[in-house]
């Protein structure tokens, strides 16, 4: 592992999430140990805001890095970790730009680590990620957004994820590429409408639950054409944790919408006693909590 060209290390700790870089600082390798101390010391954080504007045509946006930074301030910075915000904007007489104006800051976001992707209250934009591929993305946070039936939002991810296929995707292929190749840490999803016929992504849900990787929080509440957790969905996870050999191999957490009684979590286990149950191969837990209903499960 030492043998590896120092390049090579420098580039691999630069790219990664931040909790792989952490992980990397407690490795048994000296150099990948004492590279990741030296670029987790360096990195900065940069939120970067991006603002759809309401009602133009054709469509504007305007973009704001932190501090007020320059795109080129942003690219002289050699270790930096993106948290990216994406929302709706009212119209005025501020400098603005059109699609091809942000095409350089997604070109820079694109050689990048995603911590964070938030969009809130923005719709049909879908011009807007044509050139946007980030390397990986850690969380995914969509709330009262819209998508058209064919969005080219979701080629970003496909792109991310290195399919070989570029054609167009709609928001429901997008999520089951996402859900089935990619251990997420955050997906919360709600109040969004995803314009077409209905489908739902619940079976992906299920194979993202048995993926090694990091703890997942998974939240999907008031959608549209669109997944939410509901009794059904809650019934398949119990049956499966319970029916399973091996607890499922990383925590997760389901955040329910509905007000779920005592008596409807004893139902489906069975009547058993207590907020807490040890899976039947001795090893991991599942517990909950009530108002809304949050079930955890742990390896």
């Amino acid at each position: 592992m030492d043998s590896v060209p120092k390049l090579f290390i420098e580039s691999v700790c630069a790219l990664v999430s931040n909790e792989s870089l952490e992980a990397f600082k407690g490795c048994r390798s000296a150099v990948w140990r004492k590279k990741a101390k030296e670029i987790w010391r360096k990195t900065r954080k940069m939120l970067i805001d991006v603002n759809v504007l309401e009602e133009s045509n054709p469509p504007a946006y305007r973009y704001v890095i932190a501090g007020r930074c320059s795109l080129d301030d942003l690219r002289r910075e050699r270790y930096t970790r993106i948290i990216m915000y994406i929302g709706s904007e009212d119209q005025d007489t501020k400098k603005s730009t059109n699609i091809d104006g942000l095409k350089p800051l997604f070109a820079y976001v694109s050689t990048r680590h995603v911590e964070e992707l938030n969009m809130s209250s923005v719709h049909r934009f879908d011009s807007l990620f044509q050139n946007f591929f980030p390397l990986s993305v850690n969380s995914i946070i969509i709330w009262r957004c819209t998508f058209g039936a064919n969005s080219a939002f979701p080629q970003w991810l496909r792109r991310t994820l290195r399919m070989n296929s570029l054609q167009e995707l709609n928001i429901i292929e997008w999520l089951r590429r996402t859900l089935r190749s990619n251990p997420l840490q955050e997906l919360n999803i709600k109040r969004t409408t995803v314009e077409g016929r209905k489908e739902d992504v619940e079976e992906d849900l299920i194979h993202q639950s048995l993926m090694h990787g990091k703890h997942l929080k998974i939240c999907m509440d008031s959608n549209h054409n669109f997944t939410n957790l509901d009794s059904t969905f809650l019934g398949r996870v119990l049956e499966l944790w319970k029916n399973s050999e091996k607890p499922l191999p990383r925590q997760i957490r389901y955040h329910f919408p509905c007000y779920y009684r005592e008596e409807q979590i004893r139902h489906y286990l069975n009547d058993v006693e207590g907020k807490t149950l040890v899976h039947k191969s001795g090893s991991g837990t599942m517990s909950w909590t009530y108002n809304p209903l949050e079930l955890t499960f742990t390896p």
